[in-house]
């Protein structure tokens, strides 16, 4: 015996999910490349969420109107109209948040247009059960919250500029020279990696072994500063990049060592969170060094032009406390340009500070993970 036929509001839902599915599926692969305002509020996840919204409305308005005189007019008006709310409310967000215009608008015109389309001729399948929809959550939620803080988050990761070139012949007795010097600061977002610039041809000489006795760090430095943001209650998660590379300061061989910079420089894809960097969690004491008192002795090879891993530790100065760290990486000496690369991390707490909180809907891990590349020429 046949099964009764869905009531029609019933259907509607079904065949509206069902298009709202793949109105989330188009809108989160166009999403991807998109200069979101906030990547953890603005996301596959939370695109998803309101597409699937969206076809639920659509389904239930075209459901309730069955046998209706004008249905379809008076269906692409309603979506029309939603279209022009969903513009209203895409500008009053943008008074919070950057860019939203131009990532919300055409990610509402694809949903609203598909779900317009879609609604209508699923509903006069005869074989789609309501329970369809449903089933149709699994995949488009699945890959919504499995895309979420991807695309075009900026990466946290540093490198060693391309090698230039190797000294002809450099004796085998190398000054030490510190692996990383490095100085950290909170919150995370950069594009590229920074290339050390040639050394100028008017650089102090150096003594024997090609190491000389102090650098200067300039041109070619910077430094990286990530954290994990999450939306609660935890489902979506995604890096927030801080960078600078705006750093000072002087990098003795067989002395001390001294790094400085403003953390107001710091910046990144969301300037919402450059100001809060700015006048919140700096506003008072901004200015970040990094002290090395002891270097670390460097294999022969250094002087070559070699590759070295290594380790070094130092004081980091922030918000008036010295907190000891050591920094792991590589540092190789390029003609007369030294290249540094260190990674560390540390806690919002050493420093006294508390983790960011956005009224509990957004909430920032306490660990800071640090990366900072140093290029530095003869003093």
């Amino acid at each position: 015996m046949p099964s009764p036929p869905d009531r029609p509001v019933l259907r509607g839902l079904g065949v509206g999910l069902i298009a709202g599915a793949v109105g989330a599926l188009v809108a989160s692969a166009v999403s991807l490349p998109l200069h979101s305002p906030s990547d953890i509020l603005f996301n596959t996840a939370t695109v998803t969420i309101a597409a699937l919204l969206a076809g639920a409305a659509s389904g239930i308005l075209w459901g309730v109107s069955s046998g209706k005189p004008a249905r379809l007019r008076v269906f692409i008006s309603a979506t029309a109209a939603a279209f022009a709310l969903a513009v209203i409310v895409v500008v009053i967000v943008g008074t919070r948040f950057d860019r939203t215009v131009s990532f919300m608008t055409p990610l509402a015109a694809i949903v609203l247009g598909i779900t317009m389309v879609l609604t209508p001729l699923l509903y006069a399948q005869p074989f789609l059960r309501w329970w369809a929809g449903v089933a149709a959550l699994v995949p488009a939620l699945a890959v919504g919250i499995a895309l979420a803080g991807h695309g075009d988050e900026q990466s946290e990761h540093l490198v060693l500029p391309p090698q230039l070139s190797k000294p002809a012949d450099v004796s085998a007795t190398a000054t030490p020279v510190p692996t990383a010097t490095i100085v950290a600061s909170p919150t995370a977002a950069t594009t590229g990696q920074p290339t050390a610039s040639p050394a100028t041809a008017t650089a102090t000489a150096a003594p024997a072994g090609g190491v000389a006795a102090a650098y200067t760090i300039g041109t070619g430095s910077k430094a990286t500063f990530s954290v994990k943001e999450k939306l609660s209650p935890g489902l979506v998660t995604s890096t927030a990049v801080e960078s600078t590379t705006s750093l000072t300061g002087t990098i003795r061989p067989q002395g001390q060592s001294v790094i400085t910079f403003d953390l107001w420089t710091l910046s990144s894809d969301e300037p919402r969170r450059d100001r809060t960097i700015r006048t919140g969690i700096f506003r008072n004491d901004h200015i970040a060094t990094f002290t090395v008192t002891t270097p670390p002795e460097m294999p022969d090879g250094f002087a070559r032009g070699d590759t070295v891993p290594g380790t070094v530790s130092g004081t980091l100065h922030i918000n008036g406390r010295d907190v000891p760290l050591t920094l792991t990486g590589e540092a190789r000496l390029d003609g007369n340009v030294l290249n540094l690369l260190g990674r560390t991390s540390f806690k919002w707490s050493d420093f006294g500070y508390s983790p960011p909180n956005v009224s509990g809907i957004v909430s920032v891990e306490d660990t800071v993970n640090v990366e900072i590349l140093l290029a530095a020429r003869p003093a």
